[in-house]
């Protein structure tokens, strides 16, 4: 896992880098069952109406609600979504390859930067024209600086010295992204407004970081991590075909002026990947406006906890006290488990993000997957 080298190769439809069938939508964190969260629900209806799966809202919902379309598990597929974003066959995604292994590679979606994101788990005529833009006329415009592959390591390492974190913050990785590595001489405006957009690729590259444990069928290294809103999960090497899961609790955090804490939805978002490979609130240590505002809502130093909870010390990441390497093993037996940045969305599905907060993942799945494991073996 730790030479596990991502590179960003490609942007292509999601069918053709997954194989992904007609009428699925892919979703954050482990299954939902028969009732999403409002969030996820919502887009999961604009993603409907993007692929021309049904004319009009309504229709859309209903195909959701009876079942006409499957929702499964991005990271099922080797993909990430982040908070309620999910992902369909016509829309692009960004293809990251390890270095190393060719056939270890995880997707993404654009980011859909502020306003009308998916991510954000709105329904609106002006969510889906957003995803028109995003995956057509923008998406070509990205595609275009895509020379050649652009390996993401050198990135994130200029990033963390300009006080990013890689999950709250990409703010410096975005710039250097556009800027430094395509050459973009003039700002390019949506990213300007965006600037989390390096985000979703760091998701994928952090999913490709992960996955470098697969096929080590005794290893409790986690592979895939995150919440829908209602269940948090986690699945390991060892175990790779069960999630692990429990109630996902709301993130702690701040709030917007004119919400309460009963307004808030249960952790969403397969960026939790992000903090399992150490960064985001394992590394707010090295983005001292992450840690002076939600610092106070970590159960300890981002230092601390990367000590207790992750297994090595990154070599990849010289000089920032990156450590990486989550394994379920040494939670279930230890009294910490990690932390995870995120944004808190409406639990209504009617304002999008309320706010930013911690996410303390509960202990019970990293026990279960440690038990599964030693029955396995």
């Amino acid at each position: 896992m730790l030479r596990a080298e991502p590179v960003w190769t490609d942007l292509v439809p999601a069918s053709e880098a997954i194989a992904l069938p007609d009428k699925v939508v892919l979703h954050a964190g482990p299954p939902v069952g028969d009732t999403p969260s409002a969030p996820i629900r919502n887009s999961a209806a604009m993603a409907v109406l993007f692929e021309g799966w049904a004319e009009t809202e309504a229709d859309a919902f209903r195909m959701i609600d009876r079942g006409a379309v499957r929702l499964v598990p991005a990271q099922d597929h080797a993909a990430v979504v982040p908070l309620a974003a999910v992902l369909t066959r016509s829309m692009l995604v960004q293809v990251v390859s390890d270095r190393h292994n060719a056939n270890n590679r995880a997707v993404s979606p654009l980011n859909g930067g502020n306003g009308p994101a998916m991510r954000l788990g709105k329904a609106g005529a002006d969510v889906v024209r957003h995803l028109h833009w995003l995956n057509g006329e923008f998406a070509m415009l990205w595609r275009a600086l895509l020379k050649h592959p652009v390996p993401l390591l050198p990135i994130a390492n200029a990033a963390l010295a300009r006080g990013d974190d890689l999950h709250g913050r990409t703010m410096a990785a975005t710039e250097i992204l556009a800027r430094e590595q395509f050459g973009a001489a003039e700002p390019i405006p949506f990213l300007q407004q965006g600037p989390s957009f390096f985000l979703n690729l760091w998701m994928a590259a952090c999913q490709c970081m992960a996955r470098a444990a697969v096929g080590i069928g005794s290893s409790s290294a986690v592979i895939a991590i995150g919440s829908n809103g209602n269940a948090f999960g986690l699945k390991i090497a060892g175990c790779s075909d069960r999630w692990f899961t429990a109630t996902a609790e709301p993130p702690s955090g701040n709030l917007e002026a004119g919400f309460s804490l009963d307004d808030r939805l249960g952790a969403i978002g397969d960026s939790a990947i992000v903090d399992a490979q150490g960064f985001g609130a394992m590394a707010m240590h090295c983005a001292p406006a992450q840690e002076k505002g939600l610092g106070p809502f970590m159960p300890a130093s981002s230092r601390d906890l990367g000590r207790v909870v992750m297994s090595a010390d990154d070599p990849r990441f010289p000089g920032f006290a990156i450590r990486s390497g989550l394994f379920a093993r040494p939670v279930a037996d230890g009294t910490a488990t990690p932390a995870i940045s995120l944004g808190v969305l409406d639990r209504a599905g009617r304002s999008g993000r309320i706010g930013g907060g911690v996410y303390v993942t509960p202990r019970a799945p990293f026990v279960a997957a440690r038990d599964a494991l030693k029955t396995n073996n």
